[in-house]
């Protein structure tokens, strides 16, 4: 019973993270439309002070 618990929950994680990724990448060509310029570290790091958005510590 454990098992499967464990089982759907490892699943359930794995499509979290694959919407994560979606999202991510959905973010990026929005701000590369609105910026009308590649998105890259630097831009994304000056977009996110000027927001006021603290920088994210990656997943493990």
């Amino acid at each position: 019973m454990i098992e499967a618990e464990i089982v759907t929950l490892e699943q359930q994680q794995a499509e979290l993270e694959a919407q994560l990724a979606e999202a991510a990448e959905t973010e990026i060509v929005s701000l590369e439309a609105a910026a009308n310029k590649e998105i890259n570290d630097e831009v994304v790091a000056e977009l996110n002070s000027l927001l006021g958005i603290a920088e994210e510590e990656p997943l493990e």
